[in-house]
């Protein structure tokens, strides 16, 4: 997915919620559409790494996402987690 068309969606003022959780949530579904809306390169496949989904038993909702990330060892010997672009 390409970084620009995603980032469209979420701007500063998508994002209406006044709670953490909630705000949360309202990124998880945008990221949801965004994914959904976009149309993959011939040979590319659609991503799915954001899942929402809601128990109504329970009350509760589940945010999923999936990351791709680089690990690297540092100079201290303490191990470097990086995300990698969401693309």
């Amino acid at each position: 997915m390409e970084v620009k068309k995603l980032m469209a969606i979420l701007t500063p003022n998508s994002i209406l919620s006044t709670t953490k959780e909630a705000a949360l949530l309202e990124a998880a579904m945008l990221l949801q559409v965004a994914e959904d809306q976009f149309v993959p390169a011939t040979g590319e496949q659609k991503q799915n790494r954001v899942q929402v989904s809601f128990n109504a038993d329970s009350n509760t909702v589940t945010v999923s996402a999936t990351l791709q990330m680089v690990s690297a060892i540092s100079a201290d010997g303490s191990i470097k987690l990086t995300a990698q672009p969401y693309c």
